[in-house]
């Protein structure tokens, strides 16, 4: 949904045609395993990239991605690959009070069968994680820099991760945690924005 649509046949330099879709202004999409918003979206069949600008966001259960820019590439009509473009910037819900947080210069996320299994965040790495555990309990929190982080999930949630390279950190035990290191520069959880059905998308 968008305040305008623009649907067209393309020719490129070979003479194949194909469609291209343009939306301006409050865009908002909605489908079961995936939502975001943004303010203009661009769409190609050549490719099957949704291509995001101007304050993109995109919720996968509780699981938030931002950035200045973000693509969206599709395969067989699931979500395939999502690339942020500068100032990436993932969410994920820890519990009621406590976030994941991953912060860098260019974010790629995997998805199979359309579900988001690994994020790698390449450049200016940045992280808050709450390792928890095998019976639930979390072991602290870490908070840590390095240029390369590889992260797994499970079911939308940050189960693991992995820093490339040589990260400097620290642990803080959950009841020693300092207030001013909770959160990383810049985190803005935006769940409440989310459309929760299509019928969200004219609110």
């Amino acid at each position: 949904h968008g305040d305008t649509l623009y649907s067209s046949m393309v020719s490129d330099s070979l003479g194949n045609e194909f469609r291209r879709l343009l939306i301006f202004y409050d865009v908002r999409f909605f489908r079961k395993d995936m939502q975001g918003k943004c303010d203009s979206l661009s769409y190609s069949t050549t490719d099957s990239t949704f291509k995001m600008y101007r304050d993109p966001i995109v919720w996968d259960d509780s699981t938030q991605i931002t950035g200045d820019t973000i693509y969206l590439l599709t395969k067989n009509d699931q979500p395939d690959t999502l690339k942020v473009l500068s100032n990436a910037f993932m969410v994920s819900r820890a519990d009621s009070i406590r976030y994941n947080q991953v912060k860098g210069r260019l974010m790629i996320g995997n998805f199979q069968k359309g579900e988001l299994r690994k994020v790698y965040v390449n450049g200016n790495g940045e992280a808050v994680y709450y390792p928890k555990e095998e019976d639930g309990d979390y072991l602290g929190m870490n908070r840590s820099i390095c240029s390369r982080i590889l992260i797994r999930l499970v079911n939308s949630e940050v189960k693991r991760l992995t820093w490339i390279g040589k990260p400097e950190g620290v642990m803080h035990p959950m009841d020693k945690i300092p207030n001013d290191r909770k959160t990383l520069e810049g985190f803005s959880p935006r769940f409440d924005e989310r459309p929760l059905n299509k019928v969200d998308l004219f609110k």
